[in-house]
């Protein structure tokens, strides 16, 4: 697999769809409703998808529009293209490409960068 270096953003033109995750490098556990753990998950399937996220306009509105209609639960551009039944394509991304969702996220980035 290539990284999101390795492309253009005209790569994203392949299947209309491209997302830049990275690998999930720490342990995941699957924690059930006690607090205890029930198991320690495979973390080699599991990616982190951040931003950018490229998608054709009128298919992001399209799958927007109809999971908002539905009431379907998207987190991210991609969710809402899985959710019309797609496939986006994964071009490996870096791990300091964070997605800033909440407050935390930019105390982190403030620290990281505000000296630069």
């Amino acid at each position: 697999m290539k990284t999101c270096s390795g492309y253009s953003t005209s790569s994203a033109r392949i299947r209309s769809a491209g997302c830049w995750p990275f690998r999930r490098r720490t342990t995941l556990k699957r924690v059930a409703a006690d607090g205890r753990v029930e198991q320690t998950v495979d973390r080699r399937p599991i990616w982190l998808a951040y931003t950018p996220q490229m998608f054709r306009l009128g298919l992001l509105r399209q799958a927007l529009t109809g999971a908002a209609q539905a009431g379907a639960e998207i987190t991210d551009e991609a969710s809402a293209i899985e959710w019309l039944g797609h496939r986006p394509r994964v071009v490996e991304g870096r791990a300091d490409n964070i997605k800033v969702t909440r407050p935390d996220d930019l105390q982190w980035l403030q620290l990281q960068w505000g000296s630069r």
